[in-house]
């Protein structure tokens, strides 16, 4: 809830099947937190991205420019 978020994009270690691995996630959950808000709302995203590589985050619901939306770099 509210209108600043912070999203740390990182690694961490995941066993869904019996056997452990390294995973992606933000603020250290899989799946990533679901965020929410109404159209005409004005919130504040920082992320930071603790990776070695370039990362991005696909968004669901927000009019983006194609080539800011889901694809590293």
């Amino acid at each position: 809830r509210g209108r600043d978020f912070d999203l740390e994009i990182g690694h961490a270690r995941v066993d869904f099947t019996g056997t452990e691995r390294t995973a992606i996630t933000v603020n250290g959950s899989l799946p990533a937190p679901l965020l929410r808000w109404r159209e005409g709302d004005t919130v504040r995203l920082r992320v930071r991205n603790t990776l070695q590589e370039d990362a991005s985050i696909h968004w669901h619901g927000l009019i983006l420019p194609a080539n800011m939306d889901g694809v590293p770099g």
